[in-house]
């Protein structure tokens, strides 16, 4: 479920004209990539290895350790819905203001159109 609404999230497309430069325009796209799946992963098998390996009295608790998972999950959907179109946002001002190659997150693919 996490890694569906980071997905949808994560996917976005808009296309600006820069003030001044009337015969061309940007495109950026955002699409879901393998960091976010690699990160959703890596805190799934982090929160399982840690439910399997036992304290120092050979004991833990998988319940405890469940929760902690699913709320790093919770915290990482929740900075990636609103990271991703805050990002979206900021790609159209920068353009706007003359950044006609601001910085983004590895995921944004940037096309420009000559008319």
């Amino acid at each position: 479920m996490f890694l569906l609404v980071q997905t949808v999230a994560s996917t976005w497309q808009v296309s600006v004209v820069a003030s001044g430069i009337a015969d061309r325009a940007f495109e950026f796209q955002s699409h879901p990539t393998w960091w976010l799946v690699a990160i959703d992963v890596a805190v799934v098998m982090i929160g399982w290895r840690l439910s399997r390996r036992g304290g120092p009295s050979g004991r833990s608790d998988p319940q405890a350790i469940l929760r902690w998972t699913v709320g790093v999950m919770v915290v990482l959907t929740a900075l990636i819905v609103i990271a991703l179109p805050v990002q979206m946002l900021w790609v159209v001002w920068a353009v706007h203001h003359g950044v006609l190659d601001p910085i983004t997150l590895p995921n944004v693919v940037r096309t420009v159109r000559v008319f």
